[in-house]
């Protein structure tokens, strides 16, 4: 098959790892993303070509004419290659995927990878397949308005034969940070994305209860800043506030993870809201147990007690309480770490992963439909007003916050 994997933000990680697993097996596979980034650079090493067509969107529900120059370029490139199937990720991707799909012969499938309703229960008719990556997932898509008969469960998963090429590092980040190569680090990989969603205020919180009482313990937050500083600034100040300042590491976006958490003693993952959690299986891959908001999605990935420690989400306390009981609990601590190793391998491997994908595809080619012009267009115009618009209105709250 050739397959044109679509994402709306350059950042690959679980496409990457598709696109990887999809060559392995025999497929051409291209990517198509907004902008160069380093994972683009990565998979033209590999052989895997990349496109660049800006997808991304300014919150305007009235830009017509950057729509129809993005649906034009996207049109172009879909008759050019003559692609067997288009893979659709992130909200624009789809959007501008479905529009697109009108003026090729591709059978289009896409895959909703969190709690995103925006369009979809207006344009998902158009796909020939949908995927999603947790059954929880699912149930909430399905609870939007999309037919349950033509969703695929498949999760995410890593390219374990290229990430343990990676050399064991784990006192990579005392030595960065010029600490004691005893200091136990807890880390949190994560964009900052909002003020609220991913869980830094959580874990800073649990940070200040879990430093009175252990003296020999660090604290770092690993990600992007989505609001251009503002996030990251705000959790600076609110740090401070808390006295701990000299505790906390703000590490910004790095391009070492793995590495990065070979150095971390735990790793928190204290999302509210999360379809899967790549970073999740990340720690995984390097045998650091993980710490983990109790949410229904999570539930799926790793077990209590066993491949982690669940807290509630969102309580400060009970994640100080996981984290004293690994922190007085070594033995504990590289239990869990070995066995979320293990469920890594038997269930979350990116081969694995590709056949799975690669029965979906050959499904969705084999019974792609013919579909009423008309009634796409407009119903797809419709549903690019609605998206458009939920962009401003989010942009506007954000600005007002």
């Amino acid at each position: 098959m050739k397959i044109l994997l679509v994402k709306s933000f350059s950042k690959l990680t679980s496409v990457g790892y598709l696109a990887t697993g999809l060559k392995s097996i025999g497929h051409e596979v291209h990517i198509l993303v907004p902008r160069q980034h380093v994972d683009c650079e990565k998979m033209m090493e590999l052989g895997i070509p990349v496109h660049f067509i800006d997808i991304s969107l300014k919150p305007s529900p009235f830009n017509i004419i950057k729509i129809f120059k993005i649906v034009l370029k996207f049109s172009v490139l879909l008759n050019k290659n003559s692609y067997d199937l288009i893979n659709l990720n992130l909200p624009e991707a789809r959007l501008f995927g479905r529009i697109s799909s009108l003026f090729s012969q591709s059978a289009v499938v896409s895959v909703i990878r969190g709690f995103e309703n925006h369009y979809e229960k207006y344009t998902n008719f158009i796909d020939d397949a949908t995927v999603t990556v947790t059954d929880a997932v699912k149930k909430f898509t399905v609870s939007n308005g999309v037919n349950s008969g033509k969703i695929d469960v498949i999760h995410n998963a890593i390219d374990l034969e290229t990430t343990d090429k990676i050399p064991l590092n784990k006192k990579k980040l005392h030595k960065e940070l010029n600490i004691d190569p005893n200091i136990k680090i807890i880390g949190m990989v994560s964009y900052f994305y909002d003020l609220d969603s991913k869980g830094h205020k959580t874990f800073l919180d649990a940070a200040s209860i879990v430093s009175k009482k252990f003296k020999s313990v660090r604290f770092v937050l690993v990600g992007d800043d989505f609001g251009k500083g503002q996030f990251k600034s705000y959790y600076e100040n609110y740090s401070n506030k808390l006295d701990i300042k000299d505790l906390v590491y703000f590490l910004g976006e790095r391009k070492d993870v793995f590495q990065l958490m070979d150095s971390f003693y735990i790793h928190v993952f204290p999302t509210k809201k999360e379809g899967f959690g790549m970073v999740l299986i990340e720690a995984m891959a390097r045998k650091t147990p993980n710490v983990v908001s109790k949410l229904e999605a999570l539930e799926e990935i790793v077990v209590d007690k066993e491949s982690c420690l669940f807290f509630r989400s969102g309580d400060a306390e009970d994640l100080a309480r996981q984290l004293e009981l690994l922190i007085e609990n070594p033995d504990m601590s590289k239990r869990i770490g070995e066995a979320g190793r293990e469920v890594l391998e038997n269930h979350f491997d990116s081969k694995k992963m590709a056949y799975k994908y690669e029965a979906t595809f050959r499904n969705a080619i084999s019974n792609k439909s013919f579909k009423t012009k008309v009634k796409q267009i407009f119903k797809l115009f419709f549903s690019s007003y609605y998206f458009l618009s939920n962009k401003l209105i989010t942009k506007l709250k954000l600005k007002q916050a």
